[in-house]
């Protein structure tokens, strides 16, 4: 099959996404063969994931025990996680569902993330690595596999900045190219140099910096992956530790030293001080819940609550997959989708929430190979009951975190259930006056008693059209504004008035992120420019350029 399901999913707790507010950690617990998140401070289990009952079919749940690796992927949305007695899955946190999973086997010590979403695998005992076409939307029975022999696989490390794949086995440290062939993915041997010692184990970055964290039973090393250099780490614990993993400020670099066979329950800081004990459990390995940038795309953890993105309506004259390699031309990596915009690449059809299954996949592989995040959807305005549920069930399947819509006050309880049943949040548009929420109080009088799932999309170029302050909305909106369609226009209280780009109107777009930092707010902010149609792409260009170095200013630590 050629569908699946491009991996975004924004609504598990911010506590659990980049820039969290306390470290936390992901275990293997081989005693209970489950996956947790644990807050070392407290010794608090918050999340935990068992094979059975995650969508895993009964007759496979065997393949999770002993689980021996699990990594935060997706922006720590999701854990890709494998097992020693051939598993590996790929689980979203928000409801713990499996999304994917196959069979490895060979004892799988270690999984890894593609850029397109495809997975490979290491298999220690068998000696080789396995790629798979990751097809979300496909069956665990029906997937493209392709091994490739290494001597005692131990586990894979994309390498985002080079392209390149890094394993550590045995005595040698290889790299590999990927085909980029979504459908049939494969991996080529390209080189490799020699290591100290034998039986190297763990292979993962160094939190914030372009290095890897490489283990064997005699040491623990940083390689340089420019140079190729190992460089030997100093200390009381660098002997028979199973994996290493560091975080930003205020987490210490944590070791798995076992006690008892491969087990402990206890992780150890690189000095010996216990940073989480947990009686009665044997955990295998432990990662930190941080972003990594070496293997995958981010932004600093500072900024990673702000996500910029583009209403696709600032180009529709073009479909939507042209659109998308104008938004990627200008390094934007998410999308809010909207109604009835053609789809383009040889996929019929429009952007139309009643597209069937079949259609969903191809826009699904669209968006993957493109690169692009499809975050939102609107503006929409369905008109029944059961419009409503069916754009929830095309929101779910295409795994946006808003809809945004201006709908009818009649059908927000409604819709106010809908939001809490599929986690879903729903953004309430502002045009301008005289349309029925141009204005934040019929907004906040609106979404009183609702579910917090609704709020706001300010339209901050229509509140200027409507006469109003950005910023006095904005404030009325307090905790209630869900993601933003920012614009900087050329004047004030004149519907015909047109977009500049950012930083040269009247809009103070300074202020208002000022003041999304002071609300604390997390989401979306998204550009849409609607003017020069046929020719605006410098245009939303120079305006990313102007976010990016306002919140660098802003969000600097």
């Amino acid at each position: 099959m050629n569908r699946n399901i491009f991996l975004i999913f924004f609504l598990f707790t911010h506590a659990l996404c980049m820039g969290q507010p306390s470290p936390r950690l992901i275990i293997t617990d081989q005693a209970a063969n489950r996956i947790a998140i644990v807050e070392p401070g407290t010794g608090k289990i918050v999340w935990e994931w068992h094979a059975a009952g995650s969508g895993v079919r009964p007759e496979d749940v065997k393949w999770f025990n002993a689980p021996s690796d699990a990594k935060p992927v997706y922006g720590g949305r999701y854990i890709l996680l494998n097992a020693s007695l051939g598993g590996v899955a790929l689980v979203r946190i928000a409801d713990g569902k499996t999304v994917f999973y196959a069979y490895a086997g060979g004892n799988t010590h270690s999984a890894e993330l593609l850029p397109d979403g495809n997975i490979v695998t290491a298999s220690s005992t068998a000696s080789y690595l396995m790629v798979f076409h990751a097809d979300t939307l496909g069956t665990h029975n029906n997937v493209y596999t392709k091994k490739i022999s290494l001597p005692f696989a131990h586990n894979v490390v994309w390498d985002q900045k080079r392209k390149v794949l890094w394993s550590a086995a045995k005595d040698h440290l290889y790299t590999l190219t990927y085909n980029f062939d979504r459908n049939h993915p494969d991996l080529t041997l390209k080189d490799s140099v020699s290591l100290p010692g034998t039986d190297a184990h763990d292979l993962y970055p160094v939190y914030g910096e372009d290095s890897l964290w490489l283990t064997n039973p005699d040491a623990v090393f940083k390689v340089d992956p420019a140079t190729r250099v190992l460089r030997k780490i100093d200390g009381p614990y660098t002997k028979n530790i199973k994996d290493v993993s560091s975080g930003p400020a205020g987490y210490p670099t944590i070791v798995m030293l076992p006690k008892e066979k491969w087990w402990t329950d206890e992780v150890l800081d690189d000095k010996g001080k216990s940073v989480l004990r947990l009686p009665g459990l044997k955990m295998y390995k432990a990662r930190w819940l941080v972003p990594n940038t070496f293997s995958y795309p981010g932004t600093p953890p500072h900024q990673s609550d702000w996500r910029l993105a583009v209403q696709a309506w600032t180009f529709h004259v073009v479909n939507f997959s042209d659109a998308l390699d104008r938004i990627d031309s200008c390094g934007i990596k998410f999308v809010e989708a909207i109604p009835n915009q053609d789809i383009g690449a040889g996929i019929p059809g429009q952007m139309d929430y009643h597209m069937d299954a079949s259609t969903r996949g191809k826009v699904l592989d669209l968006l993957r190979k493109k690169g692009i995040m499809m975050v939102s959807y609107g503006v929409v305005k369905p008109k029944t009951d059961s419009d409503w549920v069916q754009l929830f069930e095309f929101a779910k399947a295409m795994h946006l975190e808003n809809i945004v819509s201006e709908p009818q006050e009649a059908q927000l309880p409604l819709i106010s259930k809908l939001c809490d049943r599929y986690k879903i949040n729903v953004a309430i548009h502002d045009h301008p006056r005289p349309s029925h929420y141009w204005s934040p109080d019929t907004v906040v009088a609106a979404i009183k008693g609702m579910s917090p799932r609704i709020g706001a999309c300010a339209d901050i170029g229509h509140w200027i059209r409507s006469g109003l302050s950005p910023i006095e909305c904005l404030q009325q909106l307090q905790g209630r504004v869900i993601e933003l369609h920012m614009k900087d226009l050329n004047e004030k209280g004149v519907r015909k008035a047109h977009d500049l780009p950012w930083g040269t109107g009247i809009s103070d777009i300074p202020a208002i992120l000022a003041e999304l930092k002071r609300q604390g707010f997390k989401g979306i902010i998204s550009i849409e420019y609607e003017y020069n149609w046929n020719t605006n792409r410098p245009e939303v260009q120079a305006s990313a350029d102007y976010f990016r170095q306002q919140v660098k200013t802003l969000l600097a630590p």
